[in-house]
């Protein structure tokens, strides 16, 4: 019973999760998980709470769910399916976790288009695989009302219980489950890092069968079909079938496509073609710990394919390959900065035939605006946020002049062949000749530089998520005065506007990650500048990577820009100031400083943030301002107007004499 490993690999690290379960397999990973600090259990809950807090651990009731928020993962801590199946359908419906939300390492396998099941236990514990292989064939045709066993059903069968899970009896073992960018995995598809073998040619094949469904051509399935061949059975009724399942429903995002340890496809073929015909951007893979050998161009050849037809494969082949490249984008750091021309030049010159700079652009920012987009850039990384301060210092102790200005060299960098493998580090795709050119280059310079530690010179996407990504951060508008300017005839103010917490020109810049506390005490007003906040947002980021989400809690409103999980921007609405009477609030209003928006003059301003960063002390840049602000700071004004039912006197006292 203590074999029960935490689920590692279905979760990521530092990640916010509910822990569901206290039995022994819940106590065990509870421990697990505390004992690595490997992610931040916000809740552990137990429908017997009661019974385990008597013994001491920290469990509450399965209802504190619904008083949490920002919960990435909840894992389920059972190893009985139908008790999983219970937890799971109350999680969704009771408190809107997504299936990709929800994990238990210990569910049953569900056989696709098959819809039975075995429990883990009995699938990779079983003494006698050969009976539970009868035990299943049986029972499958039972459920399915099959007279007579076609080829097609045993290879269903053999194909998901034999080769996917096992390999000669022995179990293979689930590496991790994440999304991946189409593209990727289509440039992965060579054999096992040898980037002169592409082994994805039978895709070339279904892509024509596709076009054929729709008209395009006449052989399509006819080659289709010759591929197949050698399972005894014609596949083209059921890959009709899936054509038209996806015309109906789309791409169902439960359908996983499932890869070996170097991402070649082992099952999902026909789904993986479908998503590259239709331009779907990411996909659910499961990856397992084997190598799977796939196609090349000579099976074509073998099974007795014209040379006409050969050279169709390998030109469907290349467009595909075409149409999956992308630009990596790199950022050449400001201790390299006497070196950007030249480094740029020989990237395009180090290996010309595969490699050349499309464009590039110099920025020139102050600190606080280069470290939120260093931090930016690095998101879809895998550098925690302790390394990338880290990083960050390192990159300034590394610069010759360091006078306040940061400039960096944005360059979009096209590789004809990426050479897409693991990174064995997250287990996310990876270009090989990205990996190539950082370490070459680092080489090449270290000795130039004023100062050298490693990675202060360049850095380079890794994959199309990291590229996408990246790129979409060079082109956001940072000017969002225009919305101060809808609202300028309304009464708010805004809190925390000036010094340390925003840009200097604000509103025409802001920081990334950061937001705008705006104080409308009016009810009607503030449900109407949210709402035009988010219209203002919609139009002024136009990405389809892009959301914008408005959100309540109690009186207060917020309405925030994402780039995919990443916040870009957001306004927070509120009808009070943390710590203080409403009646400074009226006091305040005389004081309002109207510029390109309406702020306080510091004699109030360090009331606030005093207060605040007693409430949070985490705040550095409260801090900041404080250290310049405090002789400012009237005491008797501050302790008139505090509300002792949110902060003390001798909290705010002990917060101020830290500070002098």
């Amino acid at each position: 019973m203590n074999n029960f490993i935490f689920p590692f690999h279905m979760v990521s690290k530092e990640s916010h999760i509910i822990l569901y379960g206290a039995g022994t397999i819940g106590t065990v990973f509870f421990k697990q998980v505390t004992a690595t600090k490997y992610a931040n259990i916000i809740l552990w809950v137990d429908k017997n709470y009661n019974t385990y807090r008597g013994k001491g651990y920290p469990v509450v009731s399965v209802e504190e769910i619904a008083d949490v928020k920002n919960i990435d993962y909840v894992v389920i801590a059972n190893n009985k399916p139908d008790a999983v199946k219970e937890i799971k359908s109350m999680l969704q419906k009771q408190y809107n976790f997504n299936t990709n939300q929800i994990v238990c390492p210990y569910d049953s396998y569900i056989f696709p288009s098959v819809d039975l099941y075995f429990p883990e236990q009995d699938l990779y514990e079983t003494g006698n695989l050969q009976e539970l292989y009868e035990g299943f064939k049986q029972k499958y045709i039972k459920e399915h009302n099959i007279i007579k066993i076609e080829p097609c059903h045993l290879y269903d069968i053999n194909s998901i219980f034999r080769r996917r899970y096992h390999i000669n009896g022995d179990r293979i073992n689930i590496i991790d489950k994440k999304e991946i960018a189409t593209r990727d995995l289509v440039l992965a598809q060579y054999y096992n890092g040898d980037y002169s073998r592409y082994k994805f040619y039978d895709a070339a094949v279904r892509i024509l069968a596709i076009d054929e469904y729709y008209g395009k051509n006449n052989t399509g399935f006819n080659m289709y079909r010759r591929m197949q061949e050698d399972t005894g059975f014609d596949w083209t009724g059921r890959f009709k079938e899936l054509i038209m399942s996806f015309e109906e429903k789309g791409f169902l995002d439960g359908n996983v496509v499932e890869v070996d340890k170097h991402f070649s496809i082992t099952d999902g073929a026909h789904r993986t073609a479908l998503a590259i015909y239709n331009n779907i951007e990411f996909l659910n893979i499961l990856m397992y710990d084997f190598d799977r050998e796939r196609w090349d161009i000579d099976v074509f050849w073998e099974k007795r394919f014209t040379a006409d037809e050969c050279k169709l494969i390998e030109d469907v082949t290349e467009k595909l390959l075409l149409d999956a490249s992308y630009d990596f984008i790199g950022v050449l750091w400001p201790p390299a900065e006497k070196y950007f021309d030249d480094i740029i030049n020989e990237i395009g010159k180090y290996s010309p035939d595969e490699t050349s700079v499309v464009k590039y652009f110099d920025y020139e920012m102050e600190r606080g605006e280069f470290w939120h987009l260093f931090k930016a850039l690095y998101h879809t990384d895998i550098l925690s946020e302790k390394g990338m301060v880290h990083k960050l210092k390192l990159i300034e102790s590394c610069m010759e002049v360091c006078d306040g200005k940061y400039k960096i060299r944005v360059f979009n960098l096209h590789i004809k062949h990426p050479m897409i493998g693991l990174n064995t580090k997250n287990n996310t795709p990876q270009s090989q000749m990205v990996k190539r050119i950082k370490n070459v280059f680092r080489n090449r310079y270290k000795e130039k530089l004023y100062k050298y530690e490693y990675d202060v010179i360049m850095h380079i996407s890794d994959n199309y998520l990291q590229s996408k990504f990246c790129s979409i951060l060079f082109q956001i508008d940072y000017d969002i005065s225009e919305y101060f300017g809808m609202i300028k005839n309304y009464d708010y103010v805004v809190l925390r506007a000036k010094e340390s917490r925003q840009h200097k020109l604000f509103p025409k810049k802001f920081y990334l990650r950061s937001n705008s506390d705006i104080l409308v005490t009016d009810d009607n007003e503030r449900d109407k500048l949210a709402e035009l906040a988010q219209s203002f947002l919609i139009k002024h980021f136009k990405n389809d990577w892009i959301s914008i989400k408005k959100e309540r809690e109690n009186n207060c409103i917020y309405v925030a820009a994402y780039l995919r999980d990443f916040l870009i921007y957001k306004f927070e609405f509120m009808p009070h100031i943390y710590g203080l009477e409403d009646s400074f609030i009226k006091e305040c209003k005389a004081d309002i400083i109207k510029e390109d928006i309406n702020y306080l003059p510091d004699k109030d301003e360090v009331i606030i943030r005093l207060l605040e960063y007693t409430h949070k002390p985490h705040k550095e840049w409260y801090l900041t301002y404080l250290k310049k602000h405090i002789h400012e700071l009237d005491k008797n004004r501050l302790f008139n107007y505090l509300d002792y039912s949110v902060i003390s006197i001798e909290k705010v006292e002990e917060t101020y004499n830290k500070i002098i």
